[in-house]
């Protein structure tokens, strides 16, 4: 793509047409768009997966940190008294966390299940009733039948 830019005519022609140049054209910008964009896609699932475990390796850290703390905290240690370090940390319940397109079309997806779930046993009840009501009446109209052919 980058390399020889010399183009040679086709065998049985003696000059190059401006349609070889269009075309070589159009296929080094498809080509070099078709890269981009899967490099785009790749950053992007790379990028999802960090952020889904972003709470865990975040936390590891911390702790990592605060054993690190501890262990630098030796000027205290021969009086004898048990200290402790602690961290505090305000959960901010109206924080949204970055899910990444995978988990809400997830979220998405379980939720149209649930939604056609419940469409789908509501349309079996419906049916089930009517089938039932049909059932008894064609189970009463043979009754009736039996008995009007005893009597006669």
């Amino acid at each position: 793509m980058f390399g020889d830019w010399s183009i040679e005519p086709v065998e049985g022609q003696d000059h190059v047409t401006y349609f070889t140049y269009l075309l070589f054209v159009f296929c080094s910008f498809i080509l070099s768009l078709t890269m981009v964009n899967l490099l785009v896609a790749v950053f992007s699932d790379t990028y999802g997966r960090v952020m889904s475990n972003i709470e865990i390796s975040d936390m590891k850290e911390l702790n990592d940190l605060i054993l690190e703390l501890e262990s630098f905290a030796f000027w205290n240690r021969s009086k004898g008294e048990r200290q402790h370090l602690v961290y505090v940390e305000y959960d901010d319940e109206g924080s949204k966390k970055w899910g990444g397109l995978a988990d809400e079309t997830a979220k998405k997806v379980n939720l149209e299940m649930k939604s056609m779930g419940q469409r789908l046993s509501d349309e079996i009840d419906s049916s089930s009733k009517d089938i039932e009501e049909t059932l008894s009446l064609a189970i009463e109209e043979a009754f009736e039948a039996r008995e009007a052919a005893k009597k006669k």
